[in-house]
């Protein structure tokens, strides 16, 4: 398997500004669940509480040739009695975008995920109009469990949100291909 170019580490109250200018870029805006811009005194609340949350774990994505930070990754939900986590990804730099990190990172969590967190399930929503990320995730080995019709409210309309999952062996025969 090729050397990946981007690598993961935890996120930090240093990546504050950045995630902030991130998280309120109106393409961004369009595509997670959580419509209203933030601002820095909000995203360190966040941070705080993610820090005591034993339910979670946020990475940033960094280019590894730069040192650049392009978005963030994590699991949230993480259930060790059930082996099951809810994922999320959002690449933040525009820049970035459609160059595959995406996929990288996405490889690097998941494998994060079944082998150091012993998760048999992985789970992720997306709005089903979005494609690129509908696309990396089947693509990542990720199928549809359901369709929630009508589930959120974004935008002055009612958006149907796919319920996609990956299962641990299915994600070691994708990668053994």
């Amino acid at each position: 398997m090729q050397i990946s170019r981007v690598k993961l580490r935890p996120i930090t109250a240093n990546d504050t500004a950045k995630m902030v200018i991130w998280r309120n870029n109106p393409l961004i805006l369009k595509t997670v669940f959580n419509s209203r811009p933030i601002n820095q005194t909000e995203h360190l609340a966040w941070f705080n509480s993610l820090i005591n949350n034993p339910k979670r774990l946020e990475f940033i994505i960094e280019i590894v040739e730069s040192g650049e930070a392009i978005g963030r990754i994590g699991f949230d939900n993480i259930d060790h009695f059930n082996q099951k986590a809810e994922y999320s990804i959002s690449i933040g730099e525009t820049t970035a975008w459609g160059k595959g990190y995406g996929s990288e990172a996405s490889h690097l969590i998941l494998e994060y995920g079944f082998n150091q967190l012993n998760l048999n399930k992985i789970y992720l929503k997306v709005f089903a109009d979005n494609q690129p990320a509908v696309k990396l995730y089947e693509k990542m080995g990720f199928i549809v469990e359901g369709v929630l019709k009508k589930d959120v409210f974004k935008d002055g309309e009612f958006r149907d949100v796919l319920f996609m999952s990956i299962f641990r062996e299915d994600y070691i025969k994708n990668i053994n291909k």
